[in-house]
């Protein structure tokens, strides 16, 4: 018997993650419910285009969200707007169980409706406030597991008109959270970490999350902490479930994927300002964690012009 290289088996899990997420799918939504995961079963270097929510049935785990950690515990629910670097590390004694759902915002659209109200305020809200968690009350969680509970119904028996079901349960899922998050007083992220992470780590992300295109070094991040390359590694990891290297690169990604998205400059100008020690080494990084070229990228999300 011939075993899978590491390599392989990485390339098939990120294939299997960002397969699914076409912007130009017919019905573009992924559902997973109630599922337990061990840390070593956890997606690596995970960020996509489409929303998501995390529901917390139960269980135990941090979440690296954007730059900041949270605590993972029964009741909790994370909106991630799409494009934010993210990995759940779940307890090894205590595995999360969890709802996951992925949209793309085409499936519901966003009309005001002569109202200030979006179906997505949870999500925009999270993007400027940073902040993506939502401990939710308990009439709320009581709410939130029969939609979710009614999605799964609908995905199971396959009913006629079972993908419009699944809209409109969507939609009211997503009304409940934009109504939880408004009468929500704003949090402050830090608070958020779990007392599990020194400071020093949050430190580190901050710093990362502010320089994501410059050239910070891990024995830089450990000088400042004050403590053995060796050791802020393996706390780094510990704390976010990935390396800093890999962390970085993530965080590199989402920052061209903007430009790309938003500007016109040049590819090469945006691999150098995003922090690529070369080009060619930006088109290998960005085809291997988003599937297609830059410039396929740019002529896929860009809109088209008159």
């Amino acid at each position: 018997m011939i075993m899978d290289s590491h390599r392989e088996r990485r390339k098939r899990r990120l294939t299997v993650l960002r397969k699914p997420f076409d912007r130009g799918a017919v019905f573009p939504f992924v559902f997973v419910h109630r599922d337990t995961k061990q840390p070593h079963q956890e997606l690596p270097d995970h960020v996509h285009d489409w929303e998501e929510i995390v529901y917390v049935h139960r269980g135990r785990g941090t979440f690296l969200i954007d730059h900041r950690l949270y605590p993972m515990r029964e009741g909790d629910l994370f909106v991630i707007p799409g494009n934010t670097v993210h990995r759940a590390n779940p307890d090894p004694d205590d595995p999360v169980t969890s709802s996951v759902v992925f949209f793309d915002r085409s499936l519901i659209g966003d009309r005001s409706l002569g109202e200030s109200f979006s179906l997505f305020a949870a999500f925009d809200r999270a993007k400027s406030e940073r902040n993506h968690r939502i401990s939710l009350r308990p009439e709320t969680r009581r709410t939130v597991e029969r939609w979710l509970d009614a999605v799964h119904d609908e995905i199971s028996l396959l009913r006629p008109g079972y993908r419009h079901a699944v809209a409109i349960a969507l939609a009211r899922l997503l009304l409940e959270l934009g109504r939880e998050t408004a009468a929500r007083v704003p949090e402050d992220g830090r608070a958020s970490e779990p007392p599990a992470a020194p400071p020093w780590i949050r430190d580190a992300l901050d710093l990362l999350e502010r320089r994501p295109g410059a050239a910070v070094t891990l024995a830089s991040l450990a000088r400042n902490a004050n403590v053995t390359p060796a050791h802020f590694s393996r706390v780094f990891r510990k704390a976010t479930g990935m390396t800093v290297t890999s962390y970085r690169i993530m965080k590199q990604i989402v920052l061209a994927k903007e430009a790309l998205m938003n500007t016109d400059d040049k590819i090469a100008a945006v691999a150098e300002r995003c922090g690529f020690e070369s080009l060619p080494h930006f088109y290998r990084m960005f085809k291997r964690h988003v599937g297609v070229s830059p410039a396929a990228f740019r002529k896929r999300h860009r809109p088209r012009r008159p």
